[in-house]
């Protein structure tokens, strides 16, 4: 705790139940990302993790979060999400922003920051990696959703205009003249047939992504970290 906010920083990673403890942690008893990959390396998709930051205040509830997730060694990026909430200057509702991409490894040292995304993770012409130190995503814009909270219910929920339409290309964007399909779901349970999803007709899709720290969406405030760990005698 510092003037009423609460900070804390989550390290945590999937290892093999024969692991020392020296293999893992620094010296000050935090966990070593760096030692954790160093240790996993060869061994496929094993040594993933979670990395978190957050500074919330105590009294309202309100605050800053970073949160970065890597599926294991095998991944080029971490998936990363940003989101702050804060009380309305004039009175009104409290409000916040969320931002959603890619960053860096767990094992860098810039781990939690966001710096674009992978449109096309996984499908035809995928090409997630690094190139001379540099990221190689399909583009530098990000996912963003504005919100507010209600008064009803307490929770936050999704205002203003939605920020996450992309195709799954390198474009990020897709054309009708391409034969590309595709269904908004919403909130309908379950997911479309491969038979369902051919029958429907080619359409555009011009991705709705923005900027990170976009000025119609709101800048992400610096998450300061926790005062140092101080491990028992």
């Amino acid at each position: 705790m510092e003037a009423g906010k609460l900070r804390y920083e989550l390290r945590s990673g999937n290892t093999t139940v024969d692991v020392e403890r020296a293999e893992l942690f620094a010296e000050d008893g935090t966990f070593d990302f760096v030692r954790q990959v160093q240790r996993e390396n060869g061994v496929g998709m094993a040594g993933g993790g979670i990395y978190e930051r957050a500074e919330i205040d105590g009294t309202t509830g309100l605050g800053s979060l970073i949160h970065a997730w890597q599926a294991g060694n095998g991944d080029a990026f971490t998936r990363v999400f940003h989101a702050s909430t804060s009380a309305d200057a004039d009175g009104g509702p409290d409000t916040g922003f969320g931002y959603f991409g890619n960053g860096s490894s767990l094992d860098s040292a810039t781990v939690g920051d966001m710096i674009g995304l992978a449109c096309n993770w996984a499908g035809p012409g995928a090409q997630q990696h690094w190139v001379n130190g540099a990221p190689n995503l399909d583009t530098e814009d990000v996912q963003a959703q504005t919100m507010a909270r209600d008064a009803a219910t307490g929770r936050f929920v999704p205002v203003g205009e939605d920020h996450i339409s992309y195709a799954p290309t390198r474009s990020c964007n897709a054309s009708a003249a391409d034969g590309f399909r595709y269904q908004a779901l919403g909130n309908a349970p379950g997911t479309p047939t491969r038979a369902e999803v051919e029958a429907l007709a080619p359409a555009d899709l011009t991705n709705t992504l923005v900027p990170k720290d976009s000025p119609s969406i709101g800048v992400m405030p610096e998450v300061p970290p926790p005062a140092p760990y101080t491990p028992a005698p």
